[in-house]
């Protein structure tokens, strides 16, 4: 289940909707999109002010908000938001956060470029969606980062670091990903 949280341009719903699309491809999973929510009440403790919007605190929808329980019929559960994150206090900024354990997860579009603007900045926005949402879910799938091979599952820090990714698992990744689905 995919999570749409926050206000979203008519280009990021697009966006949305075609990345259910490829999760379901990639993952060869039913992927469903829940009904959009709006930014939820977060406590003051879960939040910060950046510049002249909120950055929201990754854990708390990991921890508190997301219940995969929810759904009966769900693999894993992840939030979509388009407002910024920070998984602690030492960090800037980050593009997703997931659990493990929990099978839930988080990632953001605020940072990803205004697909609005023209058919190179949606096709960007796009791209950059697709592999955030991969790489979240597929370490709700017990895949860690992956240091041997370019992969989807390589940490990312920074922009230019997502935009250099593949859009693929390396063959050591899709083999744990095989085992996990026991194909």
């Amino acid at each position: 289940y995919i999570v749409p949280i926050g206000e979203f341009s008519n280009a990021q719903e697009n966006i949305i909707t075609e990345t259910c699309v490829y999760i379901e491809s990639f993952f060869g999973l039913k992927t469903h999109l829940a009904l959009y929510e709006k930014t939820p009440n977060v406590p003051d403790n879960m939040r910060r002010l950046r510049v002249d919007e909120y950055q929201y605190n990754a854990h708390y929808f990991l921890d508190k908000y997301l219940d995969i329980d929810k759904y009966k019929d769900a693999s894993v559960m992840i939030a979509l938001t388009s407002f910024d994150l920070y998984p602690d206090e030492k960090w800037n900024y980050v593009f997703g956060l997931a659990s493990l354990q929990k099978r839930v997860g988080v990632w953001s579009m605020a940072r990803f470029g205004n697909p609005s603007e023209n058919q190179k900045s949606y096709q960007l926005c796009l791209d950059r969606t697709r592999k955030v949402a991969t790489h979240e879910i597929a370490h709700m799938f017990s895949i860690k980062h992956c240091c041997t091979f370019p992969c989807v599952m390589n940490g990312s820090n920074s922009m230019s670091e997502t935009d250099a990714q593949p859009f693929v698992l390396c063959p050591e990744c899709l083999e744990k990903l095989c085992w996990n689905f026991k194909t």
